[in-house]
């Protein structure tokens, strides 16, 4: 409660509503920073590679391929990061490499039959459309295998025959409400890889799936004691874990205030708490590392007193002095989405909470006058709840093993009453160090 001054340019310096305007403008702020760099890191997001043009020369440089879900029909090139950007087609170079894995520009056939079971087609006749793509080459030999993901993410494999890329058929379809297979990649199979003859039973029970076609072509290998290259060894699961510390400002309102009206009409001031706890952020290996389950534990408190006073005449009237403070441990758990640009990170995320109170006051004290009789009770100031659920949206920067991150957050509260509701609307701003 403010109080009054006697000078009126002496007014009292209200920190918490100073606190909580900066907050919301950081939350701002941050949200325009994100997106508006979001285009700039896309740019910049190039891996060391080379580029294999028309008339053999390997050129060294940067390229961009976002090919962790489909394989991109266009490649992105620079020599270094100060150097112009140059986007190829699979027809206007022959290969690009980035890190241990091969490109190659190539015209292809693709099978483009409905994928969906619902959308099947009741027949086993394959439909051939001819495109231009690049190729990733998943086995590196004397009998090559190719891997194309269309964008409705139809895997497709291809090997090559007479210096032409060769599509692997296999199509899905429905018979008499019964889905079966046309595999004929597995007769191509078995001509491409005759040179094995203790293989052909392996052959027939290869799935058309990349892990599969994978292991195929290393039994042939291993049967002929040959040297080949085979993909490294899919991205495993990052971990990161750190300390988190940082200030919470919780708004709790209630709803139906004829059910507990000293509590509903409460004039309740927001309450400021300092929050500390631990994180563990679960990096996705596809998507080049931008995705992750992001998991905090926190400790956070509020704290709330408020008065409520009703009277029927001067003689007859009731007091109600309300105190609640609930303590939490908090489980958060938030896809993010980081965009890197140079060495830091802007991140959005956005997911679940729950809260269990481990330590609580709920109390109300009623005082009612009757004339000249006072009588005071004591109890709690309505049913609660150990569990608080709600949901959260957040975003914010790293440096190196630093992180900030503004949140917000809204949650059902701690009443547990059929007809009356609480609604808890709570700011964060967070400091997180990554051990």
């Amino acid at each position: 409660m403010n109080l009054m001054c006697e000078n009126y340019f002496l007014k009292p310096i209200n920190f918490e509503r100073i606190l909580k305007f900066s907050l919301k403008k950081a939350i701002v702020f941050l949200f325009l920073v994100l997106f508006g760099f979001q285009n700039i890191s896309a740019q910049q997001h190039f891996t060391q590679g080379k580029l294999v043009n028309l008339q053999g020369d390997t050129i060294a440089g940067e390229i961009h391929f976002p090919s962790a879900y489909t394989t991109a029909q266009n490649v992105l090139f620079r020599k270094n990061h100060e150097s112009k950007i140059i986007q190829y087609s699979p027809i206007q170079i022959k290969a690009f490499t980035m890190g241990n894995t091969n490109y190659f520009g190539a015209i292809v056939e693709k099978e483009i039959s409905p994928l969906k079971i619902s959308d099947l087609d009741d027949h086993s006749a394959i439909l051939l459309k001819q495109d231009t793509t690049f190729l990733e080459e998943i086995i590196s030999g004397d009998k090559s295998l190719y891997y194309y993901t269309s964008s409705e993410n139809k895997k497709q494999f291809y090997i090559k025959t007479d210096n032409k890329y060769e599509l692997l058929v296999y199509k899905k379809y429905l018979k008499n409400g019964n889905a079966l297979e046309f595999k004929k990649y597995v007769g191509q199979l078995t001509l491409y890889l005759k040179d094995a003859k203790n293989i052909s039973s392996y052959i027939q029970n290869t799935s058309y799936k990349r892990e599969d076609l994978i292991r195929l072509f290393k039994k042939y290998y291993s049967a002929l004691n040959k040297s080949f290259k085979a993909p490294k060894q899919r991205e495993k699961l990052a971990f990161e874990f750190g300390v988190l510390a940082g200030v919470s400002i919780s708004e709790l309102r209630f709803g139906n205030p004829e059910i507990v009206p000293y509590v509903s009409n409460l004039d309740l001031d927001d309450s400021y708490n300092l929050s500390l706890g631990l994180y563990a952020n679960i990096i996705l290996p596809k998507g080049s590392k931008r995705w992750s389950i992001y998991n905090d534990l926190l400790f956070i408190k509020m704290n709330y007193e408020g008065q409520y006073y009703t009277a029927n005449s001067e003689h007859y009237y009731r007091y109600y002095d309300t105190k609640l403070t609930y303590n939490y441990i908090k489980l958060t758990n938030m896809l993010r989405y980081k965009i890197p640009f140079q060495k830091n990170a802007l991140f959005v995320n956005a997911g679940i909470s729950n809260a269990i109170a481990f330590e609580k006051t709920n109390s109300a004290t009623s005082t009612q006058k009757q004339y000249s009789t006072d009588k005071v009770t004591y109890g709690d100031a309505f049913s609660d709840r150990k569990l608080e659920q709600g949901i959260a949206i957040g975003l914010g920067f790293k440096i190196n093993k630093f992180h900030i991150e503004c949140r917000y957050e809204k949650t059902n509260g701690m009443v547990d009453l059929i007809m009356q509701d609480s609604k808890v609307k709570r700011l964060y701003l967070l400091f997180g160090y990554q051990f």
